[in-house]
């Protein structure tokens, strides 16, 4: 395995989009060492879909994921948030609603859970893919690596 291989593995940005977002995938693709990860996929043969998701979310940089129209999505989310501290960031389109829970879950993990982005167009996205979703969540994971390193203290009375 070639160093930019092992880059490129190390470096895995989960992305959850429908497939008329197969252009944002291919922009995480261009000039960025991410290998997007579409679940658009039948169930696994070992493994359920929850279980598969947590696994991929555990490994990820960072998440993406679309939550226009939901249909797993919550599930998946609710499923990973708690207990997966990595970058979050939901997308939607503009003129939708998110779902519920998703209020509850940037409530409870804010932390690691960002406000969604509304998205006007599938170009926008792709436009503001660097600045809105990627260095931030890149910021972000450096701060929860730092975070995780922090060792605890305690007060001796």
């Amino acid at each position: 395995m070639t160093k930019e291989q092992k880059i490129i593995r190390a470096k895995v940005g989960l992305l959850e989009l429908p497939k008329q977002l197969g252009n944002v995938s291919q922009g995480c693709k261009n000039d960025r060492l991410y290998l997007p990860i579409v679940f658009n996929f039948d169930k696994p043969e070992t493994k359920g879909f929850t279980e598969t998701v947590r696994l991929l979310a555990g490994m990820s940089k960072f998440v993406i994921a679309d939550i226009t129209n939901p249909k797993s999505a919550p599930l998946e989310l609710q499923a990973t948030v708690p207990d997966i501290m990595v970058p979050f960031r939901p997308i939607i389109e503009e003129g939708e609603k998110p779902f519920a829970m998703l209020q509850d879950l940037w409530s409870k993990h804010h932390d690691w859970v960002f406000e969604p982005i509304y998205y006007s167009s599938v170009d926008a996205l792709i436009a503001s893919l660097d600045d809105k979703i990627i260095k931030p969540a890149e910021a972000r994971f450096v701060e929860l690596v730092k975070r995780k390193a922090e060792t605890m203290g305690g007060e001796h009375v």
